[in-house]
């Protein structure tokens, strides 16, 4: 009405009942309305061309409802029963389905929640070291724990931040195997434990309780990744960081060991599988791959750094290699990964790279091979199944390659594909297998989950490994775990206490001064009240008394300069004339001649040589004036003090 648009967002779905002359409408500003179809009708008939603008009024509309945390709704979809010809299925901007009751009547049905999920593109998920669970974490900041076996979540926990990535921790840091490490967006790390049970049919949000809170970097934490004998975690960021923790196990909590700067913003970390070689890839936005061996050199700088009280801050040995990539443009941020290959190849790709080229990198050198793995897609996210025969690669239209390796290490000619994500816009995120090998999960951009049965033969037995049953939760560190109540990360933590230490330092010897100033000043004033006492003819001159200001203490600095100025300037003078002297002496009479003048005698007889003396063809100084670089420094330190002054000031 009023030439105003039916809806303040955009049209999500439309819905015309013939029969009961009724248009349902829903947008994304959280309304739903119904109009009269007969009244729009009335304003056309065949022989009208042009469309014709209709003020109309809704007959019914609902607001979304904030008690029952329904969001604005994306997508409405018909139940398709005769008996409920009302009734729709709604997906809402928060990831919650409903069921709706949109009928005309005085009592309508409340509308339901019957499942929720994820807002948002998924980037990381953690499977349990024991059982088969998998935790997963949205950008909407919810937690949830889904069980295989039921095929439904059944923890849940919201936080007041932006999750980003996840680890569940294996059974040699926490013996239980309850524990989960999520990072955020703030650049918090949050440690909590989880308690697993079936009971119910929804997700009960009480069964996550967070132990532990720190604030390792100042931006979001990309990458959360643990080393084999699960002792080391290491974190990375965008704030062109790693930071290396290890672990209380007596009380279950995460220690912070020292940061080390990377050349961009952390995109992937991954380890050497082979248990001989401790190291580590670190892949940034800028196409740099770092390597961190941990032998003993940066194991003794770790050590060090953990009892350095003043920053986090720590260097180690790093080998440096920059991945390809096209010229001519600017280089923006992308999305790298990398892989070990063998002992000293490495593979680099570039997640959104347009020439999908795949690169085998020599550790610290220029790209040796073009591996042909991925059929011009750009990969995503790799892992390898039954200790590396194969390799299950995520690409970038949704797609997940099975890959059985040849002979050579670089045939990836036998592989297989599956599509189960969706194929347009969408990449897959993650991958990971469970304990067990047997299930592989992926996640991808389009809020996808799904698991697979890995049905491959593998030549050794897993043991069934089970989570243990926690008869209750620990109790929070803090009072509202959710919200990211640290403002400062750890370096800067440090950062501040050092500043606080130097203050206090320095408020400790301005105090001192003061007080050893107040004594001289006592001292002062009981002197010259003793010398008030004396008879006159005793009495000191209170000149003697009277303290100098800042202005006379720099007047009688610069007369003692100008006298010591007044004393030097007949010794410069006569400085300078010997050095025309000597300056005259060499033009004349030494620097004109080539060769000096000699005789050469003999011993046994009157015989000698004699040289004549050779002039020059050009008479030219080849020594110069000497200059005294004290003389210089005093004659700058002079013309500084003495400026605006005469130079014989008394």
């Amino acid at each position: 009405k009023d030439s105003k648009a039916c809806h303040s967002d955009l049209i999500t779905f439309i819905q015309i009942y013939l029969q009961d002359n009724h248009v349902y409408t829903t947008s994304l500003d959280g309304i739903v309305r119904v109009w009269n179809y007969s009244y729009i009708t009335s304003f056309y008939n065949d022989d009208q061309q042009e469309c014709t603008h209709v003020d109309i009024e809704p007959s019914y509309e609902k607001i979304t409802n904030k008690r029952c945390s329904f969001a604005k709704p994306i997508q409405l979809l018909p139940k398709d029963d005769r008996s409920f010809p009302y009734h729709f299925y709604a997906q809402d901007i928060k990831g919650g389905i409903w069921i709706l009751d949109l009928e005309l009547k005085k009592n309508p049905d409340p509308w339901t929640k019957l499942y929720s999920c994820h807002n948002g593109p998924l980037r990381d998920m953690s499977p349990s070291p024991g059982g088969h669970y998998l935790a997963t974490l949205g950008p909407e900041g919810k937690l949830k724990v889904y069980c295989y076996t039921i095929k439904r979540a059944v923890v849940m926990k919201q936080f007041n931040d932006q999750g980003v990535s996840l680890l569940w921790l294996p059974f040699q840091v926490d013996p239980t195997g309850n524990t989960i490490v999520a990072g955020f967006r703030s650049g918090i790390l949050r440690m909590m434990v989880v308690k697993v049970q079936h009971t119910g049919e929804k997700p009960i949000s009480e069964m996550a309780s967070v132990i532990q809170i720190i604030k390792p970097h100042s931006s979001a934490i990309t990458v959360l990744s643990i080393n084999r004998a699960g002792n080391l975690l290491i974190t990375g960021s965008k704030d062109k960081s790693i930071f290396l923790h290890s672990f209380d196990k007596n009380e279950t909590t995460i220690v912070p060991l020292g940061m080390v700067k990377m050349p961009g913003a952390v995109t992937h970390l991954t380890w050497d599988p082979a248990k001989a070689r401790n190291r580590f890839l670190v892949s940034c936005d800028n196409g740099q791959v770092v390597q961190i061996i941990l032998d003993n050199e940066n194991n003794k700088i770790i050590k060090e750094a953990c009892n350095n009280t003043g920053t986090y801050l720590m260097k180690l040995r790093q080998t440096v290699t920059q991945a390809f990539r096209k010229k001519g443009k600017p280089r923006s941020p992308s999305q790298f990964f990398s892989k070990y290959m063998a002992k000293d190849l490495i593979w680099i790709e570039d997640k959104f790279s347009r020439h999908r080229h795949n690169y085998l990198y020599k550790i610290g050198g220029p790209p040796v091979a073009k591996l042909n793995i991925s059929d011009g897609q750009s990969v995503q996210c790799v892992v390898e199944l039954l200790g590396g025969k194969y390799m299950a690669l995520g690409l970038n239209n949704g797609v997940i390659k099975l890959i059985k390796k040849g002979v050579k290490s670089c045939d990836f000619s036998d592989s297989w594909q599956i599509v189960m994500h969706a194929t347009r816009n969408c990449n897959i995120t993650k991958l990971c297998l469970s304990y067990d090998h047997k299930i592989l999960y992926s996640c991808g951009t389009d809020s996808g989950i799904f698991a697979y049965k890995v049905k491959l033969k593998s030549d050794r037995d897993i043991k069934p490994l089970y989570l243990t049953t926690l008869t209750e939760l620990p109790k929070c560190t803090t009072k509202n775990p959710n919200c990211p109540v640290l403002s400062l990360s750890l370096e800067e933590e440090r950062i501040e206490q050092k500043k606080e230490r130097l203050q206090e330092k320095h408020r400790i010897s301005v105090g001192t001064f003061k007080q050893r100033l107040s004594c001289l000043l006592t001292t002062y004033y009981e002197l010259v009240e003793t010398n008030k006492a004396l008879p006159k003819c005793l009495r000191i001159p209170k000149a003697f008394f009277r303290l100098q200001t800042q202005e006379e203490r720099m007047l009688e600095k610069r007369k003692i300069l100008a006298k010591e100025y007044n004393i030097l300037a007949p010794l410069r003078a006569r400085r300078q004339k010997l050095f025309e002297r000597v300056h005259t002496f060499k033009k004349y009479f030494i620097d004109p001649i080539k060769t000096q003048k000699f005789y050469v005698f003999a011993i046994r007889k009157p015989n000698y040589l004699k040289s004549f003396p050779e002039r020059r063809l050009f008479s030219k100084d080849p020594f110069g004036e000497e200059i005294d670089p004290v003389v210089t420094e005093r004659e700058k330190r002079w013309e500084e003090l003495f400026s605006g002054l005469e130079p014989k000031t008394q």
